[in-house]
């Protein structure tokens, strides 16, 4: 079995993790450890013809900028284009989680601007056992499905080819093409959960031994897929994108569906609704839930609305819109500063939409929540109105980012949609 683990990674190997992947152009996430320059190497050789690589720097430690340039040499030596971004004023409190957001955030604004819609990551199957562990020991009820093969960030898909390989095939794989890498010292430090974790799989004293956590996150994975296809359906039978990231859900057709599809269809709702990137807790839900369904049973005056997770869910009104709720963000849960867009750049607006600037925009544009009462809009509650995004140049009237007059402002916008696994409701 040693022997197995520590093969390198064939040719024939590399051309099927990679077949998949070679439609599309696509970025890859490198930080210049052994798992992401193993990917760069093997994506090099045996990927698709348009490659990029890009090489975050956290600005989290001295000398980080040069490991950066370091990285992006090395990887210009495997034949692959790479572009550095750097990042700053991440916060000091849950650093690691907001470090990780900022980075998927910078990449997926670069991609969306040069028009990359595959991003591949390194993540491997020890990686895999960490994940279900770390989850385990907080919540044995939740999370056993671990890392997905594949899923979104934001407007962007995300694909892990590398999900199915151990560690050390990879560090072998890079010996084997003799390609450099930088360790980083975090990986070791006790100080982290994941490094702990690691360590105590490596010894052999996890609570759960890595082979049972592998087969326990296979049985919740393909749980998950399920439940994912079928709150998909669901959504795709009872929501209604009235547009501007506004969406009206048929309360009768959700609460003939079964508990479980309901709950999952709907904290992904209210997750993109709210421009979140973890859902409302469990239990908040399935309040939510029962007054949802308590409202097709017994009618209205059992259910006048609620807000969670960011997001307001008001009675639908008029003859149009009778028998649904609106789901649309609330607007006092938010930053009201806006966010400023720049001459050839692609941004995200409240983790909900996805904006493309050319060389035409009038400098200084932002985008924020100006609200509307124009078109279909104006027969959806005013706090649902209120929450819709405008560009303001501070020169011009202000026009809506969807539609409108954006394009001839140099912005084309998109809403982001709800996503459930691999699928997205847009």
């Amino acid at each position: 079995m040693a022997a197995e683990t520590t093969r390198p990674i064939s040719e024939t190997e590399a051309a099927r993790l990679f077949a998949p992947l070679q439609a599309k152009p696509l970025a890859l996430a490198v930080s210049g450890g052994p798992d992401s320059m193993a990917m760069a190497a093997l994506a090099a050789r045996w990927g698709g013809a348009r490659l990029h690589a890009l090489v975050v720097d956290h600005g989290l430690r001295a000398g980080s900028d040069a490991e950066a340039r370091i990285t992006a040499a090395r990887l210009d030596k495997l034949g692959l284009a790479a572009a550095i971004l750097t990042l700053s004023g991440l916060p000091q409190t849950n650093l690691h989680a907001a470090a990780r957001t900022a980075r998927y955030d910078a990449i997926t604004d670069w991609m969306a601007a040069k028009g990359y819609d595959v991003l591949a990551t390194a993540h491997h199957l020890d990686d895999q056992a960490e994940t279900v562990a770390m989850r385990l020991e907080r919540d044995r009820s939740a999370g056993a499905d671990g890392i997905p093969a594949q899923g979104w960030w934001a407007d962007r898909r995300l694909v892990r080819p590398l999900l199915g390989i151990e560690k050390a095939r990879l560090r072998a794989t890079l010996d084997a093409l003799s390609v450099d890498s930088i360790e980083d010292p975090s990986n070791d430090d006790p100080r982290f959960e994941r490094a702990r974790v690691r360590s105590a799989l490596a010894q052999g004293e996890a609570a759960t031994p890595r082979a049972a956590l592998l087969e326990i996150q296979k049985r919740a994975a393909r749980k998950a897929a399920s439940l994912d296809a079928m709150a998909f359906a669901l959504a795709s039978r009872a929501l209604r994108h009235e547009g501007n990231g506004i969406v009206t859900l048929d309360v009768a057709r959700y609460a003939g569906e079964a508990p479980d599809i309901r709950r999952r269809m709907l904290r992904a709702l209210l997750r993109d609704t709210g421009g979140q990137t973890v859902p409302p807790a469990r239990e908040k839900l399935a309040r939510l839930d029962a007054g949802i369904t308590s409202l097709a049973r017994d009618g209205a005056e059992a259910f006048s609305g609620a807000t969670l997770g960011g997001c307001l869910i008001a009675r639908g009104t008029g003859s149009a819109r009778c028998g649904t709720l609106v789901i649309s963000r609330e607007l006092g849960r938010m930053d009201d500063t806006g966010t400023v867009l720049d001459a050839g750049t692609a941004a995200l607006f409240d983790r909900r939409f996805r904006i493309v600037c050319d060389s035409t925009i009038t400098p200084g544009t932002q985008c924020r929540y100006g609200g509307s009462s124009a078109g279909d809009e104006a027969g959806l509650p005013a706090a649902a109105r209120a929450a819709i995004p405008v560009l303001d140049s501070g020169k011009d009237e202000p026009c809506r980012l969807l539609g409108g007059r954006a394009g001839e402002r140099g912005v084309r916008g998109a809403w982001l949609g709800i996503r459930f696994g691999v699928h997205r409701f847009a």
